[in-house]
């Protein structure tokens, strides 16, 4: 059994993850829990915890112990890294072009500028799909005349290919 928290910055991020749990809901028995839910960190207290519960089931109505549920739970962290894919490409045009190009690129994928990097030629961009979040980091290299960008896509399940597939497509502008 696993208790699972999931904070979110903003409504639409709140419904991606309701809907995770709604996909999930016919593969995993996933209840979600009713009245006021408290975590105790009882630190080896159990006397304590006891007098807790028991003026819990004083305040509550006389079916205390059919509306009260107490589960001991202990913190885990999965063994799920982040899926990273790379792309690469050259070009021979001015800094300032591909710049523009880039941010052309980031805006068509509705992508976050993260200034997250003090250094001039790293860029973080954070991009929201359907299936799921992805960090978009851009390395610009200059090598006398030759630009090279590095793009590393960074994220969790279906959302890597899909960001990945779509840039892969999108770089195609600085061929022509």
């Amino acid at each position: 059994m696993y208790l699972i928290t999931s904070k979110y910055d903003s409504d639409s991020e709140r419904k991606r993850l309701e809907y995770v749990f709604e996909k999930w809901a016919g593969k995993l028995k996933i209840v979600k829990p009713e009245g006021i839910i408290t975590i105790i960190d009882d630190s080896g207290n159990e006397d304590l915890v006891n007098e807790f519960i028991k003026d819990l089931y004083s305040r509550s109505s006389q079916s205390s112990k059919n509306s009260i549920t107490i589960y001991r739970i202990e913190k885990t962290e999965p063994n799920i890294n982040p899926e990273q894919k790379e792309l690469s490409l050259e070009t021979q045009q001015k800094r300032e072009t591909v710049e523009k190009l880039l941010s052309f690129i980031m805006a068509r994928q509705k992508a976050v500028f993260k200034p997250e990097s003090n250094l001039p030629f790293v860029k973080t961009y954070e991009v929201n799909s359907k299936k799921g979040t992805v960090q978009i980091t851009v390395l610009i290299k200059e090598n006398k005349d030759v630009l090279k960008l590095i793009f590393t896509i960074s994220g969790y399940g279906d959302a890597v290919n899909l960001i990945y597939n779509k840039l892969k497509e999108e770089l195609k502008y600085f061929e022509g």
